[in-house]
């Protein structure tokens, strides 16, 4: 079977930003590209740093996390802490989250969930709340977030540093349970069998849960 592909490059001479950290595709078709250098969106030929019609302003230049909700909008997440959410031109800045965002995870009633270097966050449609001992998780960074496809919320706890714990959270229910310790990963995937993957992987280390 002959498969063609096509295949754009854009390159800082096209207007593309340097140092990339985060992507995420709008509902509206626009890609959003993020970094240290600022926020930019990209309509299939050209980019533009983002300004605000209403003159909003986002609380830094330095992004390190975006998410595309299925709703509309755009969250972002920055390198030294705090939230936005732009829609339609409109920003609004949850400041003084302490940690750097360095994930968002959305289940299918609309949570938006958050790892940040101070922990694990919880947006409930109105203002961000920590997660903590109420829901069975422990204090200390948050690597990698995500929900797989049967909505199980998964969180790798820990520093780059230090050994990590993959922690999972049961759809409908608030104590998360852990499903393997003293990792040496950094972040997760999913295979086609829900078969969680831990990477890197150091020879003679089972970094792997289910």
């Amino acid at each position: 079977v002959n498969v063609q592909v096509g295949h754009d490059s854009w390159t800082f001479k096209d207007g593309a930003p340097a140092d990339v950290t985060c992507l995420a595709q709008t509902n509206d078709g626009f890609l959003w590209l993020g970094g240290p250098n600022g926020l930019f969106r990209f309509d299939g030929t050209r980019f533009e740093p983002f300004g605000s019609p209403f003159g909003d302003r986002l609380l830094s230049t330095d992004l390190l996390s975006l998410l595309a909700p299925p709703s509309g909008g755009l969250w972002i997440g920055y390198t030294f802490g705090g939230f936005s959410f732009l829609d339609k031109g409109r920003v609004t800045n949850y400041a003084g989250e302490p940690g750097g965002v360095n994930g968002f995870a959305q289940n299918p009633d609309g949570i938006v969930w958050a790892g940040t270097t101070s922990g694990l966050w919880r947006f409930d449609h109105s203002r961000w709340q920590r997660v903590g001992v109420e829901w069975n998780v422990p204090a200390g960074p948050v690597l990698s977030i995500g929900f797989d496809s049967d909505r199980i919320l998964w969180a790798l706890m820990g520093g780059f540093d230090t050994p990590n714990d993959l922690l999972y959270l049961m759809p409908g229910t608030s104590h998360f349970k852990k499903a393997g310790s003293n990792l040496s990963a950094k972040w997760f995937t999913w295979q086609p069998d829900r078969t969680v993957l831990t990477t890197p992987v150091i020879p003679g280390v089972s970094d792997s849960g289910e």
